[in-house]
């Protein structure tokens, strides 16, 4: 009956000998990725919202009058979420990956405009003159 045991210890070495080739021992670390992308919006008012959830960072650039202008420069490391949707002045962007996250917005503004951010929104240290932030 020696045949059983012998089997058994076979089993969990080579079960042991799987796990550790497919387990996360094995796995290669995430790539870093980064990309850029521009975006156009009219502004039919004197207002702009801008809400963000995630590592976001903003930079204002006074602009020409009736448009937004928006780009990202977008860094990450693994699965990447990424959201950004626009309705009547208000800007949303949603950011999230598992690792090395960061966006930096830049956003050309009409002078005159009152700009509001909203939620992990980070505020400029510094507006452009002719723009009021809040």
């Amino acid at each position: 009956m020696r045949t059983a045991p012998v089997l058994l210890v076979g089993a969990l070495v080579a079960g042991g000998a799987l796990l550790a080739a497919n387990g996360p021992f094995d796995r290669e670390p995430p790539v870093p990725q980064s990309d850029i992308k521009t975006a156009a919006y009219e502004l039919t008012g004197d207002t702009f919202s801008i809400s963000a959830s995630g590592p976001v960072r903003f930079a204002l650039v006074t602009g020409t009058a009736g448009r937004i202008q928006v780009t990202s420069r977008r860094s990450w490391a693994g699965p990447l979420e990424h959201s950004q949707s626009w309705d009547d002045g208000a800007l949303e962007i949603g950011y999230s990956c598992d690792e090395g996250c960061r966006a930096d917005y830049t956003i050309t503004v009409p002078a005159g405009t009152r700009v509001t951010f909203h939620g992990s929104a980070t505020r400029p240290a510094a507006c452009p003159a002719g723009i009021t932030c809040d």
